[in-house]
């Protein structure tokens, strides 16, 4: 379940999710298809990121590589951090695809019920992507979820 929280006060309302998200203290995640509030979040998402608030001030500074990351776990598992990452192969199971790398064992993460906001998946093969996210560790290495397509930052 989804809940949307707005404060009132004497000087007007605000949405608690879209401060959360535009001080780079969360990231946008949409639910199909309660999608009313998606471009709302993305936009205050590309804000935080581009002003460097919260989060995206520490990922801001280094760009790192699957290979870097699978080295630097134990240092980098929960944090915000920004790769540059050439898609070889994808897999997928019943409820997610993965990314693998074309060097490096860590891998990106699409659960399926965020496809449709990703358009074809397959057709990042061969593409070098730079993403953001949180490094978490996954029973064959490092895993960073994309849960929107706002955290793909450039795609070649």
């Amino acid at each position: 379940m989804k809940s949307y929280v707005w404060v009132v006060s004497d000087e007007g309302s605000f949405m608690v999710n879209e401060l959360l998200v535009s001080s780079g203290l969360a990231v946008p995640y949409a639910i199909p298809p309660n999608l009313r509030y998606t471009d709302l979040f993305r936009e205050a998402f590309a804000r935080a990121r581009s002003s460097g608030s919260g989060l995206w001030g520490k990922a801001r500074g280094r760009l790192f590589t699957p290979a870097q990351v699978w080295a630097e776990l134990p240092s980098l598992a929960g944090r915000f951090i920004n790769i540059r990452f050439k898609v070889d192969s994808i897999s997928s199971s019943r409820t997610r695809y993965t990314l693998r790398p074309d060097k490096g064992y860590t891998t990106l993460i699409i659960h399926k019920s965020d496809t449709g906001q990703f358009g074809s998946i397959e057709d990042l093969v061969g593409r070098t992507l730079i993403v953001t996210g949180k490094v978490t560790p996954g029973f064959n290495g490092p895993e960073v979820i994309l849960s929107d397509p706002a955290q793909i930052l450039s795609l070649h």
